[in-house]
């Protein structure tokens, strides 16, 4: 059964009609009208319904609970409700982008999944004895206690103020990106860490943990991690890693990796802008991997010993790693000659980079130069055209592709 939504019209002036009832399933579905009001009268009895999808729209308030008595899942995300009513067999609940400050009629409740995320302040002072599956991010969360949600298996509270974090003996996957977390307790059967943006200096062995993003940290040391299979930790200060015998994903670029060793079940691996001085490769490596990144200094020491291996090579410019040397350049050149500079380094292909190196080098003695003599002007651009080599030469990927 479907009954039209009078709210709003297309541009034809034609009403669209949206709103699906299903009578098998008991659900309504009403979302995306843009509806300020929730008229309950002009659907059909909704004591019978189950499943209630209101997302989407710009409503303010909800049914009352006696009206809803056989509800167990609502999703009312993307609205400007405040509160929430108590829907005794609620077991899903989705309140995301709201104003809800509290949701304490539900204190015991039995919740198995709530997503209160992107509700600014929202407090969530309850017990949830049987909430597997909560998110609350983007709620400026300050603290959270793990030990109100005993059988929780997901939670995501990325995006907050969260400087600490309890322990859990049931946490699979938890994302605690972006937060302030300095250091993180032992979760015994996590198998996904997300927490990419903290101020983490080492991570603990966690024996199931088998997906590790942790980029932007200020990791030094990353201890044994026996079933890993994917890391991703840019851009810290890593310089020491324990064994990592499963991974099959690795990017670790942007470090202070000196010695690193690739096992035989490594896939994907990306090592560019380490000071590698010992890259071991497991002599099964070249027969299962199927790509490898690393900057133009550690092609040069290994290309000779993978040469019979690789299919294709590619080389590209790192925009981040313009920016960062063009940055320490702010006081020599003007913007628009640090703008030239990038422009180029990204669209010039390498086998033409001799090309590029004579245009920038023209262009900067010609803005720079122009009043000296000759002689002075010509060793000033033959030592130009050396430092944009080299710097060009420092910020560029290869990438070398193998059995792709």
């Amino acid at each position: 059964m479907r009954t039209r939504s009078h709210r709003y019209s297309r541009e034809d002036g034609e009403y669209t009609n949206s709103t699906h009832y299903d009578p098998q399933n008991n659900s309504l579905d009403i979302g995306f009208q843009r509806l300020k009001i929730f008229n309950c009268k002009i659907y059909p009895d909704m004591s019978s319904i189950k499943f209630l999808f209101v997302h989407q729209n710009n409503i303010t308030n909800l049914p009352d609970a006696s009206l809803l008595p056989n509800l167990t899942e609502l999703n009312c995300s993307n609205n400007n409700l405040k509160n929430i009513p108590f829907y005794r067999k609620l077991i899903t609940l989705n309140i995301s982008f709201n104003k809800v400050t509290e949701l304490n009629h539900y204190h015991n409740s039995d919740l198995k999944y709530l997503d209160c995320s992107f509700n600014p302040n929202i407090a969530l002072n309850i017990y949830l004895p049987y909430c597997k599956h909560l998110y609350i991010n983007d709620t400026k969360l300050t603290n959270i206690k793990l030990s109100r949600f005993r059988k929780l298996k997901f939670l995501d509270c990325s995006n907050n103020n969260l400087h600490d974090i309890d322990p859990s003996n049931s946490l699979l996957e938890l994302n605690i990106q972006n937060n302030e977390m300095t250091e993180l307790p032992l979760f015994p059967i996590l198998n996904v860490l997300m927490i990419d943006d903290n101020f983490l200096t080492s991570l603990v062995t966690y024996p199931y943990l088998k997906i590790l993003n942790a980029s932007r940290n200020k990791l030094i040391h990353i201890d044994s991690q026996p079933q890993l299979t994917k890391i991703t930790a840019s851009h810290n200060l890593v310089s020491k890693i324990g064994l990592m015998p499963k991974l099959e994903i690795i990017e670790l670029d942007n470090n202070n990796i000196t010695n690193f060793e690739i096992f035989g079940v490594s896939k994907h691996v990306c090592l560019q802008f380490n000071p590698i001085t010992n890259l071991g490769v497991h002599e099964q490596a070249f027969q299962n991997i199927e790509e490898l990144q690393v900057d133009y200094k550690m092609y040069e020491k290994i290309y000779a010993k993978c040469y019979d291996s690789i299919k294709s090579i590619n080389i590209f410019a790192c925009e981040n790693k313009i920016d960062e040397k063009i940055k320490k350049l702010e006081g020599v050149f003007s913007a628009r000659m640090l703008k030239f500079i990038k422009k180029m380094f990204l669209k010039t292909e390498f086998q033409n980079r001799g090309n590029m190196f004579g245009q920038i080098t023209v262009r900067i003695c010609d803005e720079y130069f122009k009043n000296d003599d000759e002689t002075t002007m010509r060793e000033k651009c033959i030592m130009t055209l050396k430092n944009i080599s080299k710097l060009y030469h420092k910020i560029i990927v290869v990438s070398l592709i193998f059995n792709y």
